[in-house]
């Protein structure tokens, strides 16, 4: 990861960490990173929830959200309307 990258997941880990629980974030960060995808908020509020409820990550996969980033863009609303 480079500086900018890095400084952001540990921003979003940190705020994962008080909703949820440092170690829950952890885990949830691990896991998101294990199964090859790059942390995300919104990915990481999902697992970390997950984890704080009594799930281990190896029994979830990772969410992948991109595709609700792809129908989100400004590209694909244009398309739409």
């Amino acid at each position: 990861m480079d500086s900018k990258t890095r400084q952001r997941a540990f921003r979003l880990l940190a705020k994962a960490g008080d909703a949820y629980g440092f170690d829950a974030a952890a885990k949830a960060g691990g896991h998101i990173v294990e199964q090859g995808h790059s942390v995300d908020e919104a990915s990481l509020t999902a697992m970390a929830r997950r984890v704080s409820a009594g799930e281990t990550p190896d029994d979830v996969p990772a969410p992948d959200l991109h595709a609700y980033d792809r129908f989100m863009s400004p590209e694909t609303r244009a398309r739409a309307a």
